[in-house]
């Protein structure tokens, strides 16, 4: 398949989306990098502070 004999996209401007069969869109690849990123965001959170939490016990006795 060569490029000139590629059909041309059908995109409203500002959308997200076009309509080519066999095409990852754009919004596809939004909804995976949103998943990663807020993964991320929550295991750099959570994880140290759930850690915090579990052993505040420990943090409390003065030895």
């Amino acid at each position: 398949m060569s490029l000139s004999s590629t059909k041309p996209l059908s995109c409203k401007p500002g959308a997200l989306t076009c309509g080519a069969e066999g095409v990852v869109t754009l919004g596809q690849d939004l909804h995976e990098e949103t998943v990663i990123s807020l993964g991320a965001f929550f295991v750099t959170v959570l994880v140290p502070s759930g850690w915090v939490l579990a052993n505040m016990e420990n943090y409390k006795k003065r030895d």
